[in-house]
């Protein structure tokens, strides 16, 4: 509609050309104010875009005063229009302030929250290597203690037999042995476990013979020989006896030495274990917090892409804004002139043939009354 009515508005003006430059752009100029202006209604955009060829057209020395009034409207529209665009002007200086000052926030926070999270990072790998190393260490004193263990277990299993074989001698010297040398004793069993005995622990063969000889017989009976021959026979166990608890004597302190080893490389083990466990639920927690960071982070970039986006959708409108304040000014200019246009000094100079003027009026008049009834139809 309106480029046909811009179409219909040139081909009108054409009649009058010192008039068409000036009149049609200047007309043309309102229009497009009119036709951008969103602080009209559709009716009274209408109205001013259809009311502006017919009363911009002059057939006369001077504008009908009904074309003065409707330009004094356009006029009094157009400071209203100017004014809703300042205070809209100023509504998007002030918006456009704020969001470049709360970009600058959002960067200077997504700055923080990058730092954070490269710091974060660096902690995740000081984390990782320390558990690491504490499993490291971990595995190396848990592999000595098994083998501490081991020694310690055959040490055990030693200590074990020592024992047993201070317990045989000590049960036959004061068992059998006794029983024997008492005369306590009349059964072949005593004699016969002293004798396995004796020999066992490889006693000379000789002693063995006298030693079942001499026993048998009651302490009352024995002759010297036979006394001579249990007093070796006791010497022998007592010997035997000494030589185990010596060598009792001389595994005690080992195997209380691997004993204690064992039990600092046992409570060193688990001391180690407690620190993998604590490494472990400090890497953890680097982990879950540079998560949180990155989150941060990644929400930081949301906000400053949003801000900017804002920022450029602002700067947007306050160029619209902008270029509508310069075209009403335009506009105005435009109005003013149309107002108040000298057509007869126009027309006084622009006529070069003085004996038919009337008569070219009177057609263009005519000519622009046809088009502005086909325009207004």
């Amino acid at each position: 509609v309106a480029v046909a009515v811009l179409d219909q508005l040139r081909a009108a003006m054409a009649l009058e050309p010192q008039m068409v430059a000036t009149a049609a752009a200047d007309c043309e100029t309102l229009m497009r104010v009119f036709l951008n202006a969103d602080g009209l209604t559709r009716a009274a955009r209408q109205m001013m875009i259809d009311g502006l060829p017919p009363a911009t057209r002059v057939g006369t020395d001077k504008l009908h005063p009904l074309q003065g009034q409707f330009l004094a409207i356009a006029k009094e529209t157009l400071d209203e229009l100017k004014q809703d665009a300042e205070r809209r002007q100023s509504e998007h200086e002030g918006k456009s302030e704020s969001l470049t000052k709360q970009s600058e926030e959002c960067k200077a926070a997504r700055e923080a929250a990058t730092k954070k999270v490269e710091e974060a990072k660096l902690l995740v790998q000081e984390k990782t290597n320390e558990l690491n190393e504490c499993k490291k260490l971990t595995d190396e004193i848990e592999k000595e203690h098994e083998e501490m263990l081991k020694q310690k277990a055959e040490e055990d299993e030693r200590r074990a037999e020592l024992d047993t074989s201070k317990a045989a001698v000590t049960s036959i010297l004061e068992g059998p042995f006794q029983l024997l040398l008492e005369g306590k004793c009349d059964d072949d069993k005593s004699v016969t476990s002293l004798e396995a005995f004796l020999k066992e622990i490889h006693a000379e063969p000789t002693l063995i013979a006298a030693a079942v000889r001499a026993l048998v017989v009651k302490p009352d009976s024995r002759r010297e020989f036979d006394v001579l021959t249990i007093s070796c026979v006791k010497q022998a166990l007592e010997t035997q006896l000494n030589k185990v608890n010596a060598m009792i004597d001389d595994h005690q302190f080992k195997h209380r030495s691997v004993t204690a080893e064992q039990l600092g490389l046992w409570a060193l083990l688990d001391q180690e274990k407690a620190r993998v466990a604590a490494a472990r639920s400090s890497l953890v927690d680097a982990e879950v917090s540079m998560t949180i960071d990155e989150d941060s982070c990644k929400n930081a970039e949301k906000e400053v892409k949003a801000k900017s986006d804002a920022a450029s959708q602002q700067l947007c409108e306050k160029v619209i804004v902008d270029d509508m304040i310069r075209e009403i000014a335009g506009a105005h200019e435009a109005a003013a002139r149309l107002a108040a246009f000298n057509y007869e000094a126009i027309r006084s100079a622009a006529a070069p043939d003085a004996s038919a003027p009337e008569t070219a009026t009177a057609d263009a008049a005519g000519s622009v009354d046809v088009s502005m009834a086909a325009t207004m139809g």
